[in-house]
């Protein structure tokens, strides 16, 4: 039976939609995992924004069209890892999508814990200036009079409003996705070298295959995140799960994590891709 998380008002909840295997790693570890941003499953993910500002231009600076290909080529240079949350704790699309068809879980974490800014991520040499916790912006209208407005200020290709053209590459997606109601927490990790100084990456970037591919990533730790608090407080189970409530629970217990913690089914009752 499905019931609400406990909403209390000193918290805000995000959820993860993932599978079992996947939640394990992140309790047991007590990390979150961030994938490339090229790994997304919008193939326009990062370079949704260059169709916004192609638009903007045409509609009202047609001067500045150079900023065009500049900034698409920072986009590309400037590596990004994402994890990605949904303000949606029993959404079927959802489920099919990020969670074995219906067969995982949706992690619901407090970030109202979070320690780190809650705003879109610059690339910094400073792990805490380099993550960011923030949402995703998909009304065409809204995204146009954000461009618009740093447009209005930009002059040279370093200053401030010009990077926030940068900035929204990560939280500028296509309205058909609006319905996943999507938070990310961003990492911008620096590579390489300027003006003769080093700029070392902020977390290890490793690499995975899965369903023949390579997937880059980086795993933080929660105390990164959310200082010493445990940020995760329930689990709500996927529609077609076959995973037993007592089952669950002793697991739980077993690797010290039950306290706290809210166990709800969804409820929905979806028997799955044909």
């Amino acid at each position: 039976m499905f019931e609400q998380t406990k909403e209390k008002p000193d918290r805000k909840l995000l959820y993860h939609y993932t599978t079992f295997g996947s939640l394990e790693k992140i309790l047991i570890n007590k990390t979150i995992r961030m994938y490339h941003s090229r790994h997304m499953n919008d193939a326009l993910e990062g370079v949704w924004i260059l169709k916004i500002i192609q638009e903007t231009i045409k509609e009202h600076n047609p001067e500045r069209v150079a900023i065009l290909n500049q900034l698409y080529e920072d986009i590309q240079i400037q590596p990004s890892f994402l994890f990605c949350l949904s303000e949606m704790n029993n959404l079927l699309s959802l489920w099919t999508r990020y969670s074995n068809d219906g067969s995982g879980v949706a992690i619901a974490f407090d970030v109202s814990k979070y320690t780190i800014p809650t705003e879109i991520p610059r690339q910094s040499i400073h792990k805490y200036n380099s993550m960011g916790l923030f949402p995703c912006t998909y009304d065409t209208s809204e995204q146009k009079r954000k461009v618009q407005a740093a447009f209005a200020s930009v002059k040279e290709t370093d200053d401030e409003s010009y990077r926030h053209l940068v900035d929204y590459s990560l939280s500028f997606k296509n309205e058909g996705f609006s319905e996943e109601v999507e938070w990310r927490v961003g990492n911008r990790v620096f590579e390489g070298h300027e003006s003769g100084q080093a700029f070392h990456e902020i977390e290890q970037v490793r690499t995975e295959i899965r369903n023949d591919e390579i997937l880059q990533y980086v795993d933080v730790r929660f105390e990164t995140l959310f200082g010493s608090d445990f940020p995760i407080c329930g689990l709500t189970i996927g529609p077609k799960s076959k995973v037993h409530h007592n089952d669950l629970i002793r697991h739980l217990d077993a690797i010290g994590i039950r306290e706290n913690i809210d166990i709800i089914y969804s409820g929905i009752p979806y028997k799955g891709a044909k």
